[in-house]
């Protein structure tokens, strides 16, 4: 009988990648899916984008610890990061907590660090092989609040100094617009080990390893409603669209699913396959309140 598809065997880590948090709705199944889908993948370490966790616009201080205490190990985010005020005195303090490292400097937060499979600290000096860099970047298109350095020639300054801590080097790179993702997939092709897209909240049909060894899906997806507009009530996001005229967006409780991908790696650093997933969640009765 064949293993579980999903079982790594021998050496290498098993990431866990959780598509971007939309809502309180993504938030209840994150807290419903993440402790079975650890187990059931035999994940080493958990990746997730928060970046519209909260009310699906930013995240948020009390939000961003809840996720960590739920087992997710490191939050990227996006253009939206500093959307909640009381995120700007929160970020220095959060180890697990990156806004994109191309922000203009000065801003607050880390937006790329070394982490550590199995809970050690980074001053007990863990050896190479149980490290792991997360870099999380922005791309150029598609944003009007805010303007970023350019993504391509910002990335291999932080590539160079991420591989003297680790052979893994995983990036989720923002971004609501697939040509740019696809453009920024071959572009770091053999500079890191997984290229791993959100921004656009729909996962595509695209992961694969390239040719250089680099393992890349353009958009993992959403966590919350999927029967929705962007995790949101469909009627409001409609009306909006046609009229042009601003509403306060709601969020939805319909077509619940949890997605991403699961992406096995070498202690080299060479990704061994990308795997995207959707897990449905049943919707819950009475108070949806965490």
């Amino acid at each position: 009988m064949s293993p579980e598809p999903y079982i790594l065997l021998g050496m290498g880590k098993t990431i866990l990648y959780i598509a971007e948090i939309v809502t309180k709705t993504g938030i209840y199944c994150v807290k419903n899916q993440l402790k079975s889908l650890i187990k059931e993948f035999q994940a080493d370490f958990v990746i997730a984008n928060g970046d519209g966790a909260t009310g699906g616009f930013g995240l948020g201080k009390t939000h961003s610890i809840y996720l960590r205490k739920l087992g997710i190990d490191v939050i990227t985010s996006g253009d939206q990061i500093f959307f909640k005020k009381d995120i700007q005195e929160h970020l220095p303090k959060a180890y697990h907590l990156l806004r994109p490292a191309n922000f203009p400097q000065g801003n607050p937060g880390r937006g790329w660090r070394t982490y550590t499979v199995g809970g050690k600290k980074p001053d007990d000096k863990p050896e190479r092989s149980e490290n792991i860099v997360v870099i999380s970047l922005l791309g150029q298109s598609g944003f009007n609040r805010i303007h970023p350095s350019n993504p391509y020639t910002f990335l291999p300054n932080i590539v160079e100094r991420a591989k003297k801590d680790a052979d893994i080097v995983i990036m989720d790179f923002h971004s609501p617009i697939t040509a740019e993702k696809a453009t920024m997939n071959l572009y770091a092709d053999g500079k890191l080990t997984a290229v791993i897209g959100s921004g656009s909240r729909t996962q595509t049909n695209d992961a694969q390893i390239l040719p250089r060894g680099t393992a890349v899906i353009s958009d993992a997806g959403r966590t919350g409603s999927i029967q929705s507009v962007g995790g949101f009530e469909p009627e409001t996001e409609i009306r909006q669209k046609m009229l042009g005229v601003p509403a306060r967006s709601n969020e939805h409780w319909d077509g619940l699913e949890i997605q991403g991908v699961l992406l096995k790696v070498g202690d080299d650093g060479a990704a061994e396959s990308i795997e995207p997933f959707r897990r449905k969640v049943e919707t819950p009765e009475g108070n949806r309140d965490d």
